[in-house]
């Protein structure tokens, strides 16, 4: 191991356990100075080396600092960094017990300080930036023997086989577009997993397991000790819950060693979910996934479920357009939910990560209906789709807008059965307290003639609107207004596109600030984009970008809200040699800004 807890956590001197504040410590410029990398972007004429972070480097000058000079939570998630990058999800582990036992060997003294006030805002900021910016650093991590880590995985899946390009024009188009882009070939990844042993695949599971324990830990701790100032860690579990699922599988690909299966417990209920969720792996000790048999029969609930998506999965790729690819991951979830009846366990209403919730919002207001569909479909499969309404709305969209209108009836026939057995599924909640149908979705539900439709025998039952609907004011006197963004999208979806443009336009000139005309000016180029106005849209992009640029927003603003009109940017410009210069300047600023959003635009 790179680093002694226990050295590092050893009093500075009696008088001053945490030693000096390093905030302007040379040593301190030290370490900024070694973990600087700098952009790979074109550099014209002032063309230099571009120079990468040291993380070795790093890691020794923090030992040095948080042992000889000072105890300072900021240079702790340096070190954490440092050590993502080069012992892995170990070593992050380490990183993140440091920084625990800082806060509780020398809560008193540790840097930064509390102020005199007993603020805690400015002591939490190098946990909240461990919580935020290690998104990239954790993805990263190498997940085969050969080196290739979760984002070369994804972009993998996106790119057709040498067979499969061969066989179609248009894949093989596709292929050769990624390739000179850089990607890695689909089949260099395979060739690496190959030879990766099933216990390095085990062990990666294990180790991101063990690391979402420590970051429930430290988030346990960080509760106790800021109260309503406490970081919060939910991006950076959902980081690492993405990241254990994909490990999960390729494990599941692996079999896994001999001895998994014999460790593997009794199941002690029928009606347990399948597939161990976000929350279950955030919750419990690193758990061991079942032995997969090569044999012709599945070895498994688990290993049942896989092959069924697999099967999906495959129908989608050979006829986007057909229907049964649509339905088997609907019969399997749905008839879950049927034996389950009308008193669930609510643990077994799974609830989505969040990253998935923020996926299918983003690409639906980008307007990117196939990658949403297919994000959609994945989630189909999984435990949260068992009473999540909110999907099927997203599928059902992603359907209709990429020309699968057959499939799109299917859904809603099968959701309307599944809803007249089981009518209270919409008024549930799931396992983390959300919605099953939100306000929107549940709108979406009568205008689809899914529910509300009432039998003439049947007295007829006013529909009251979600909690989410009612006035902010909290007296249920009144609804709340809808939002101009979602009248004008429900306004382009009715084919009313001059109406959305109008409304969104009137919205703009009536926004106080700077900050709310700008987000309002992002949402008119999405309805622009949804509706394929594509040539209205891009100038009002451009428009924005330059605003980033000239005002510094990306330095200060949410990354969130500076990235979307970015990527939205990216996705209108033509591919032709006359752009490709600002598309590989705009994809590499998405790098700097956004990684995992800039990984989507290839595929």
């Amino acid at each position: 191991m790179p680093i002694d807890i226990d050295a590092l956590l050893e009093p500075i001197s009696p008088d001053a356990p945490s030693g000096a504040d390093l905030r302007y410590s040379p040593l301190t410029d030290q370490i900024k100075e070694a973990r600087r990398r700098d952009d790979d972007i074109a550099q014209g004429v002032w063309k230099r080396d571009l120079k990468t972070a040291e993380y070795p480097q790093v890691i020794k000058l923090s030992r040095e600092a948080l042992s000889k000079k000072g105890k300072d939570l900021q240079i702790a998630a340096w070190l954490a960094e440092a050590l993502v990058h080069q012992e892995g999800f170990p070593g992050f582990q380490q990183g993140l017990e440091l920084m625990q036992r800082l806060l509780e060997n020398f809560w008193d003294t540790v840097f930064p300080q509390i102020d005199d006030d007993g603020d805690l805002e400015l002591r939490a900021t190098p946990l909240s930036w461990v919580a935020t910016q290690l998104d990239a650093a954790v993805r990263s991590v190498p997940l085969t023997r050969a080196g290739h880590n979760w984002y070369q995985y994804k972009e993998t899946r996106g790119i057709p086989t040498e067979e499969e390009a061969r066989m179609d024009p248009n894949k093989q188009q596709r292929r050769e577009q990624a390739l000179a882009d850089g990607t890695l070939p689909p089949e260099e990844f395979e060739k690496g997993f190959e030879t990766t042993p099933a216990e390095f695949s085990q062990k990666i599971y294990d180790d991101l397991g063990a690391l979402l324990e420590r970051v429930r830990r430290l988030g346990s701790l960080c509760d106790e000790k800021f109260g309503d100032a406490s970081p919060d860690f939910g991006p950076l579990r959902t980081t690492i819950e993405e990241v254990q699922l994909t490990a999960r599988m390729l494990l599941n690909k692996k079999g896994g060693p001999a001895a998994v299966a014999q460790d593997e417990p009794e199941e002690s209920s029928e009606a347990e979910p399948a597939y161990e969720t976000p929350a279950d792996a955030a919750a419990a000790a690193p758990q061991r996934v079942r032995r997969r048999t090569g044999g012709a029969d599945p070895a498994d609930a688990d290993d049942a479920a896989e092959r069924l998506m697999s099967v999906a999965r495959f129908l989608r790729k050979e006829n986007p357009y057909g229907v049964a690819p649509f339905l088997i991951p609907r019969a399997l979830r749905w008839g879950e939910m049927r034996a389950a009846g009308s008193y669930p366990d609510p643990a077994f209403l799974a609830s989505p990560p969040s990253q998935v919730r923020m996926d299918l919002k983003r690409l639906a207001a980008e307007g990117n209906w196939e990658q949403l569909r297919e994000i959609a479909e994945e989630a189909a499969g999984q435990p949260w789709g068992r009473a999540w309404l909110d999907l099927q709305r997203y599928a059902v969209w992603g359907c209709r807008y990429t020309g699968a209108d057959m499939a799109a009836r299917a859904i809603v026939a099968e959701l309307r059965a599944l809803l007249a057995d089981i009518p209270e599924i919409p008024t549930w909640t799931l396992a983390d307290d959300t919605p099953t149908a939100n306000a929107e979705t549940q709108a979406w539900l009568k205008e689809e003639g899914i529910i509300g439709q009432q039998d003439s025998r049947s007295q007829p039952v006013e529909w009251t609107p979600p909690p989410a609907a009612i006035a902010a004011n909290g007296d249920g006197a009144e609804p709340a207004p809808p939002d101009a963004y979602d009248l004008a999208m429900e306004a382009a979806r009715g084919g009313r596109v001059d109406e959305a443009m109008h409304l969104l336009s009137a919205e703009i000139a009536q926004e106080q600030s700077g900050r709310a005309r700008f987000l309002r000016r992002v949402q008119l180029a999405q309805v622009c984009l949804a509706t394929g106005n594509e040539e209205i849209g891009r100038p009002i992009l451009e428009e924005l970008a330059d605003e980033i640029e000239r005002r510094g927003l990306d330095s200060w603003e949410n990354t969130d809200i500076i990235a979307q009109p970015l990527a939205l940017l990216y996705r209108t410009l033509p591919n032709d040699d006359e752009a490709a210069e600002i598309r590989r300047k705009l994809y590499a600023r998405l790098c700097r800004l956004d990684p995992a959003r800039a990984l989507t635009l290839h595929r």
